[in-house]
């Protein structure tokens, strides 16, 4: 027996001799808030010649004072018992209260084998003869925790006051680099483009998520220019022989062009925009339709302009939070908690089928409903005059002396989403039977196992050759008009496509100033994670519509609410999927009713109205719907009160008592007069006579 610590002295001397060749090293965050919790990793050298690390080894972790920080003991062997000639352990819930320059050192030590019998407690580990220890020092500065609010705050006060994404997404990230630079504004400002802008691009998952971005805006150039969506439209034009009619089949239709909300608006708005006349719809209703079908159902459809950037937002963050989950599986999975669109979609339908509006939507519908409805036979759609026999058309701009057919814009999108579906399921099952060829999987695991990227991309790129195929075969464009209008939808996606990308050198630098962090240590237990979807989507209905940007909104707030949720949930994935719902929902909020929104823009350009004219009428339907969605479907549901199906219901049922109770039937030739309602406060009718000049002329 008196061997054994002669032995255990002689292999302490060989691991010490070994380990002192190299250095013990303490990996500290990029940046430490003050009073904040934080996490570091002791990373002991390796070991040479056969050597390896006792079984047992303590650590202490001490500021420059010699204040205790951290200190415990960790086993350095493998699962299987064997012994490690490297290790590295992550020691976590270190804080420091004072700001300004510190220095950490930190000290691993072996502690003898406790005999047979002893209880190990920390006592007894404090008060073991140490057999042989490393020591390291570690220099850090510490932030004042309330700066790390400041990159989301730039983002959003430069958004709402320059109304431009991009600069107000610089600025963001500038502030961010500056903070995590120590508060060097110049090298933050080089870190700026050089770390975060650069590493956007080539970070992992991201390159692919912008080609697809890319070619599907191309592929929706194509079709453009092909004159589908324009088919489309023509299509339903000879069903619109009311006011009922005509709205019925705008929406219906608006649901047809589900991949892209510029190319919704812009070819049903141009299209039918002259059939208003001749069936008594106001314009502003007529905006109203196209707007919120045309933004509310992209954002949604899995195959969309929009797809690429939410995929993209909803990677970073089940990266940075370490969660092997596929980001477009999440996507869909989370579609059943974005209450707001769906709830905006349906509400649309509501009042077109009961003919009923309130506010300002009641006076404008008057004045239309007002206005000489022309009788007999509908003209054809203008798709705008030729000023020559050989007009200069645009880029995207279809030429009318062709057909215009339908089908040239349903192949190749089915084809896209039946090949994406298609190749993810198919790239599932190849990777499941590559891991356990004799396993039993359904079509869900293979969803969950598959690389949806790659699927869109090969998808989008076979829908692009397909529409390129079909409008050559039957001689509708040339090569040469097909390449310069594939060109040009990937000019029109690149403007989100930059958003995207600053939003993910954003999500970076809002994740290494750690402030999800802070706001959870400042909150602690007071918000019950059973709120958090509620408040991310009252937070999102405010940022969207000061920003008047979904994808601004996004790149705000996932950075902050995804490690929140994760964080105050303990990690339940439930909830985070319902907080992922809510922004991705909720952000459209601002899309739809903000007068710095692009596409409230082009809707009321689409239509011929005022921009004031479009957010009057449409802003308190948009009111209306975010608070049933926010108080009856998404609280509720957070909360576990209801389940999703019986939350629809219950809005569902709210928005129809307040359309058919508070809405206003405005008499025309297709529709009788009820009373007004205490909800239809309208502005001065701009008629003084029946014999006035009308508002609407074709």
């Amino acid at each position: 027996m008196a061997r054994r610590p002669v032995l255990a002295l002689a292999l302490a001397l060989l691991v010490l001799s070994e380990a002192s060749a190299a250095t013990l090293q303490l990996l500290t965050p990029t940046v430490i808030l003050q009073q904040v919790p934080f996490a570091v990793t002791i990373a002991l050298p390796e070991l040479t010649n056969g050597s390896v690390y006792p079984r047992r080894l303590a650590f202490r972790v001490e500021d420059a004072s010699g204040a205790l920080l951290r200190n415990g003991t960790f086993e350095t062997t493998a699962a299987d018992g064997s012994f490690n000639s490297r290790f590295a352990e992550v020691v976590k819930k270190l804080q420091l209260s004072a700001y300004g320059a510190q220095q950490l050192t930190t000290t691993v030590s072996e502690l003898p084998e406790p005999a047979a019998g002893a209880n190990g407690t920390a006592t007894a580990t404090a008060t073991a003869t140490v057999l042989w220890s490393l020591s390291a020092t570690s220099d850090v500065f510490v932030t004042p925790a309330w700066l790390s609010l400041l990159p989301p705050l730039v983002t959003l006060l430069m958004s709402a006051l320059l109304s431009q994404v991009l600069v107000a997404l610089l600025a963001g990230v500038w502030c961010g680099a500056t903070i995590v630079a120590q508060g060097d504004p110049f090298t933050g400002f080089l870190r700026t483009f050089d770390q975060y802008w650069v590493n956007a691009f080539v970070d992992d998952g991201h390159a692919g998520v912008l080609l697809f971005t890319l070619v599907l805006g191309g592929t929706i150039g194509v079709v453009q220019k092909g004159g589908g969506g324009h088919g489309l439209a023509l299509l339903a034009k000879e069903y619109m022989t009311s006011a009922l009619r005509m709205q019925l089949s705008t929406w219906l239709l608006c649901l047809l062009i589900f991949f892209d909300d510029y190319s919704c608006i812009l070819i049903i708005g141009n299209s039918l925009r002259q059939v208003l006349s001749q069936t008594g719809v106001s314009r502003e209703k007529f905006a109203a339709i196209i707007h919120v079908i045309g933004v509310c159902l992209p954002s949604m459809a899995p195959v969309s302009s929009w797809i690429g950037v939410e995929i993209g937002y909803v990677s970073a963050q089940l990266r940075d939070l370490q969660l092997d989950w596929d980001p477009f599986v999440t996507c869909l999975s989370c579609l059943h908690y974005r209450f707001f669109p769906i709830l905006f979609i349906a509400f649309i339908f509501i009042t077109i089928i009961c003919e009923k509006d309130f506010g300002p939507m009641v006076q404008y519908e008057k004045d239309a409903a007002a206005s000489p409805i022309q009788t007999g036979y509908m003209t054809p759609v203008d798709l705008g005059p030729c000023a020559s026999p050989t007009p200069e058309l645009g880029p995207l701009e279809p030429d009318t002396r062709k057909p215009l057919r339908w089908q040239n814009a349903v192949v190749p999108f089915v084809a896209i989403i039946a090949l994406t579906f298609g190749g993810m399921i198919f790239d599932g099952y190849t990777r499941l039977y590559a891991a356990s060829p004799d396993g039993d999987f359904g079509i869900f695991d293979a969803l969950s196992h598959c690389d949806s990227v790659a699927a869109l991309i090969r998808a989008s790129a076979a829908g692009w050759v397909l529409a390129v195929v079909l409008l050559l075969a039957q001689r509708i464009v040339t090569l040469d008009e097909a390449t310069k209008a594939w060109i040009e939808g990937v000019k029109d996606v690149l403007d989100p496509t930059l958003v995207l990308v600053l939003a993910w050198a954003l999500g970076t630098v809002i994740a290494e100033v750690n402030v999800a962090q802070f706001i959870a240590t400042a909150v602690g237990d007071a918000i019950p994670k059973a709120f958090l979807p509620a408040i991310a989507s009252a937070l999102c209905f405010v940022v969207s519509f000061a920003t008047g940007s979904s994808f601004g909104t996004m790149a705000i707030m996932f950075p902050i609410i995804a490690p929140l949720s994760f964080s105050i949930s303990g990690g339940d994935a439930n909830n985070l999927l319902q907080c992922f719902g809510s922004i991705l929902g909720s952000s459209v909020f601002g899309n739809i009713c903000s007068p710095i929104a692009d596409t409230s823009i082009l809707a009321s350009l689409a239509a011929h109205i005022s921009l004031q004219s479009h957010v009057r009428s449409i802003l308190p339907y948009a009111v209306l719907v975010g608070t049933v969605s926010l108080v009856g479907g998404t609280l509720p549901t957070g909360m576990n009160l209801f389940s999703t199906f019986t939350s629809f219901g219950v809005c569902l049922a709210v928005l129809l008592l307040v359309v058919f109770f508070c809405g206003t039937r405005v008499h025309s030739r297709y529709r009788s007069l009820s009373s007004c309602s205490f909800m239809s406060a309208s502005p001065p009718s701009k008629y003084t006579t029946a014999e006035a000049r009308p508002l609407l002329s074709a």
